[in-house]
């Protein structure tokens, strides 16, 4: 928690010369090697996820959190930390999320392999939306228009959650200088926006084996046909008392999957099978901020 608290703390302005996005994120990590002592930057095989040439220098006014977040939304990236294996080891993380899992056990809201006590889902029908934005270049004073859209982006399961044709269209706004990068940002901002599904849900840790941890994507079964599949998990909250070990979680999805809509084993009063809860709401929040 300390070296959260660290990277979001104190606001500075910040001169990076003659730096990659990749040295200036390693930069900022190191600085706080008290608390992180790997840095995993996702492979950039592909040169169009990071601006390779060095530019002459890069100024921002922030926390360094904020800093790699600008540069996380350039590079279709996002910048976060997650524990270690001991105290003084975090990791520090410069990723695409996830979307396939990678050995987490399937959690089950019903049937012989129950292992959740609770689960709701929220859909959130005003948030996928895809993108436009316009900036002028000042070389030849002409007006440069880009925009993204849902269909380019990668799903966790068969189909969107939204039609790209009824989604929402949003104009990107200029909060710095996107004539470099401006397709990458475009293409970040539809792909946190097709996240329509956020769940929460509590553990029935005496059924289940795994430690859950942030950016991980565990299996969800037994919701029903539609919501059954792949969740990205967002937060985790591990609660150990004298007599008690208990996780609760919120994940999200930009998917659904494909099924009746109907629950594995539901009785009449919409209890699911083993006394567990499931709930589902469903609306739109116009007019919010879309994040």
């Amino acid at each position: 928690m300390m070296m959260i608290a660290s990277l979001d703390r104190i606001e500075n302005p910040e001169m990076f010369r003659n730096a990659t996005d990749r040295e200036i994120i390693s930069q900022l990590f190191r600085r706080q090697s008290e608390y992180i002592s790997t840095i995993e930057i996702e492979d950039d095989a592909n040169p169009n996820q990071y601006s390779n040439s060095k530019l002459p220098a890069f100024a921002n006014r922030g926390t360094a959190m904020q800093i790699m977040r600008t540069l996380a939304k350039r590079n279709e990236m996002h910048a976060y930390v997650l524990p270690g294996a001991e105290p003084g080891k975090s990791i520090g993380c410069f990723k695409s999320f996830a979307k396939k899992p990678d050995g987490l056990d399937t959690l089950y809201l019903d049937g012989e392999k129950q292992n959740l006590e609770t689960f709701t889902i929220t859909f959130d029908a005003s948030r996928p939306s895809n993108y436009i934005a316009s900036y002028l270049n000042m070389s030849d004073k002409n007006t440069v228009t880009g925009n993204a859209s849902l269909d380019q982006v990668e799903l966790m399961g068969p189909e969107p959650t939204t039609d790209t044709n009824k989604a929402g269209l949003q104009i990107l706004h200029q909060q710095y200088d996107y004539s470099n990068d401006q397709d990458r940002v475009l293409r970040n901002k539809v792909e946190n926006s097709s996240y329509s599904f956020e769940a929460t849900g509590k553990v029935d840790t005496d059924y289940y084996g795994s430690v859950l941890t942030p950016y991980r994507v565990v299996t969800i079964q037994g919701v029903n046909g539609r919501f059954s599949g792949d969740y990205l998990i967002t937060r985790v909250t591990h609660t150990l008392t004298q007599t008690s070990y208990s996780q609760s979680f919120t994940a999200k999805r930009n998917a659904r999957s494909k099924g009746t809509g109907k629950s594995s084993a539901p009785t009449s009063s919409g209890q699911a099978v083993g006394e567990a809860s499931a709930s589902f709401s469903f609306g739109a929040s116009i007019g919010g901020k879309i994040f």
